[in-house]
C-alpha cells in the first residue's frame, strides 16, 4: 500500500507498483520524470510504453478518486492470487481503447504475473477472461468487507472486556434497519428481566450522574446482550477499517458520510462543553498525517469500571467505530466528523502502519518518547510534515 503522490500517479499511468516504488526511492518525481529526455527515462529502466505514459500519451491517467476506491477495496492485493508480497498493477477489465471507462468498475488490481496471464491467450488452459476477473474481483471486494466485519469483532476474544464503550441507542437504531430480531440475541431475556431493555429490545437502564451505565450487579448481563446485539450487527454492516489509511488524499476520496468506519491508534479523549444535566459527555479525537477523526460520546455507557476511569479517557490507543456524519477539508487537514457507536481495545492485527516512519524517511528528528509510545505525537507529526507530502 502506499500513501505518496509519485507512487499513486504513477500507478494511475498504469505503472506497476514496484516500479513506482523504485522510482520514488531513486528521486523521483512526475515532474522530473516529465522533464526527463527518452534516453535518461531508459537508463531508469522503463520501457516505451512507459515513457509514453510519463509523456501523457493517448491514454489519460484514472482519476485519483476512482484509483484510490479500487486499490482500497482489493487491499491494494492482486484479486486474484491474493498473495500481499506481489507487486501489482490496475488493470482495464474492458480494455481502455475499446471502453474509455477508467470507473472503479472496470479496474481491477491484479499482481504483474496475473496481469500477464490478462493479455495472453491459452489454447489448453483456462484463460483468465475478462468474466473471469470480474467475478475474482466481486468475490475479494465482498471478502474484504467481511474480513473487516469480523476482525474488529473476533479481535483479542481472550481479554474480559473488549469494548469499552457502546451508543446503545445508535446500535439500537442499527439493529432495527439491519432486520435484527432481539429474541434471538444471547442475554436478551436476562435483560429484560432485569429492565435494562424493553420489549423491543431497547436498553433503558438508568444511572446516576457520577457513575456508569454497568456500575452494579447486571452489568455482566446487560454487557452480554449489547455484546451479542453488537455482534448480529455486525455480521451484515458493512465495515471500513481505515486504520492505515490514514491520508487527507486517500481517505477524502474513499470514505463518504453515511458509511460504516474503523479507526485504531493513539485517541485523545477531553470533557465536552458545554455539556446536558446528567451527561458526561466526552470529545473523542483521532489524529493523523492529516486526518482528524471526531466524535462525542457520554462516559456514562462505559461498559467497566476501568473503562469508565483510564481508558475512555486522556491518551489512549484503542479502536473506534464511527459512522460518518461530515468531511471537510480545513487548513490542509481531512476532519472526518461522526457519530461513535463502539470503541474497543487495540489489537496489533488491525493495524499496521507506523506513521512516524514518514518523519525518519523525511530526515527531522522527533522525541523518542513519542515514537516509542505509538505511531503518531499528537499535534505533533501533522505540523512536522509540511512541506514533505
Amino acid at each position: 500500500m502506499t500513501n505518496n503522490t509519485t507512487e499513486k500517479a504513477l500507478i494511475a499511468r498504469g505503472f506497476d507498483s514496484a516500479t513506482a516504488t523504485r522510482l520514488r526511492q531513486a528521486g523521483q518525481t512526475l515532474e522530473k520524470l516529465k522533464l526527463a529526455d527518452d534516453q535518461a527515462l531508459t537508463a531508469l529502466g522503463l520501457n516505451a510504453d512507459q515513457i509514453m505514459a510519463i509523456r501523457n500519451g493517448p491514454r489519460p491517467a484514472i482519476p485519483q478518486e476512482d484509483l484510490a476506491k479500487v486499490l482500497f477495496a482489493n487491499r491494494w492485493v492482486c484479486c486474484v492470487c491474493r498473495e500481499p508480497d506481489r507487486p501489482i498493477i490496475v488493470h482495464h477489465i474492458k480494455e481502455w481503447s475499446s471502453s474509455r471507462d477508467h470507473s472503479p468498475e472496470n479496474l481491477a488490481v491484479l499482481c504483474t504475473i496475473h496481469h500477464g496471464e490478462a493479455h495472453t491467450h491459452r489454447q489448453l488452459e483456462q484463460n483468465l477472461t475478462s468474466a473471469r476477473i470480474s467475478a475474482l474481483k466481486t468475490q475479494w471486494e465482498q471478502q474484504v468487507q467481511r474480513d473487516d466485519a469480523h476482525a474488529i469483532q473476533q479481535g483479542s476474544q481472550l481479554q474480559h472486556d473488549n469494548w469499552f464503550y457502546f451508543n446503545h441507542l445508535r446500535l439500537f437504531e442499527l439493529a432495527q434497519e439491519l432486520g435484527v430480531v432481539p429474541e434471538s440475541v444471547p442475554g436478551y431475556q436476562q435483560a429484560l428481566s432485569d429492565g435494562a431493555c424493553d420489549q423491543a429490545g431497547a436498553v433503558m437502564k438508568k444511572m446516576s450522574a457520577d457513575s456508569f451505565m454497568y456500575a452494579d450487579s447486571g452489568g455482566m448481563q446487560l454487557y452480554r446482550y449489547v455484546t451479542g446485539l453488537f455482534r448480529a450487527v455486525m455480521q451484515d454492516a458493512v465495515v471500513r477499517n481505515v486504520s492505515d489509511y490514514l491520508d487527507r488524499g486517500l481517505l477524502g476520496n474513499m470514505v463518504v458520510p453515511g458509511d460504516l468506519v474503523f479507526v485504531q491508534g493513539i485517541h485523545t479523549f477531553s470533557p465536552q462543553r458545554p455539556a446536558p444535566a446528567g451527561t458526561q459527555l466526552v470529545k473523542g479525537s483521532r489524529t493523523a498525517n492529516r486526518v482528524v477523526v471526531n466524535f462525542v460520546f457520554d462516559l456514562a455507557e462505559a461498559t467497566s469500571a476501568s473503562a469508565w476511569s483510564l481508558w475512555l479517557r486522556g491518551r489512549q490507543s484503542v479502536g473506534s467505530l464511527v459512522q460518518v456524519k461530515q468531511l471537510q477539508r480545513v487548513d490542509g487537514k481531512l476532519h472526518l466528523t461522526g457519530t461513535v457507536l463502539a470503541i474497543r481495545s487495540a489489537v496489533s492485527s488491525l493495524k499496521e502502519r507506523m506513521y512516524e516512519q514518514r518523519l525518519y524517511e523525511a530526515g527531522i528528528p522527533q522525541r523518542r518518547e513519542a515514537a516509542a509510545e505509538e505511531d503518531e505525537f499528537s499535534g505533533f507529526d501533522d505540523e512536522s510534515l509540511e512541506g514533505f507530502s
